[in-house]
């Protein structure tokens, strides 16, 4: 599970902020992600997952590593 959240996060993360790759410790917002970005990055996570990811996750948590350990911990509830 964690390596295809792993793999469905970074897709997403990539799509939202317009780049080709991502590395864990790169932060959403300082490589130039916006509030609308991230509401749709997490809305995108939460149909993917099928579960409510709020937004509060990312702002939390807005390196990517966190964010998909974030996720992983959330799906699994």
């Amino acid at each position: 599970m964690s390596a295809e959240t792993e793999e469905i996060v970074l897709r997403e993360w990539t799509r939202q902020l317009g780049v080709d790759e991502a590395r864990a410790e790169d932060d959403f917002f300082g490589m130039g992600g916006n509030s609308l970005q991230a509401a749709e990055l997490m809305a995108a996570l939460s149909r993917e997952f099928g579960t409510r990811l709020r937004l509060a996750v990312l702002l939390r948590n807005p390196v990517l590593g966190d964010l998909v350990k974030a996720v992983v911990d959330t799906v699994r509830r």
